[in-house]
């Protein structure tokens, strides 16, 4: 499928709503991990960052 090219309304409208809806994070891998937890994510059929908000909240599960 060729990449769509958004206009820059489209992109403004887009970055407005993101920061109105979602807080965000960097996160840093020592090298080679990021690959790792990629490839992870790519097994069970989970985008990165879905698959990275379900370990945490696992983990914080565990912990409470």
């Amino acid at each position: 499928m060729p990449k769509r090219n958004y206009s820059r309304a489209e992109l403004d409208a887009r970055n407005r709503y993101n920061k109105k809806a979602y807080d965000s994070l960097s996160v840093r891998f020592p090298k080679g991990k990021l690959a790792a937890v990629r490839d992870a994510a790519n097994m069970m059929g989970e985008s990165l960052n879905g698959y990275i908000i379900t370990a945490i909240n696992l983990r914080m599960r565990l912990e409470s």
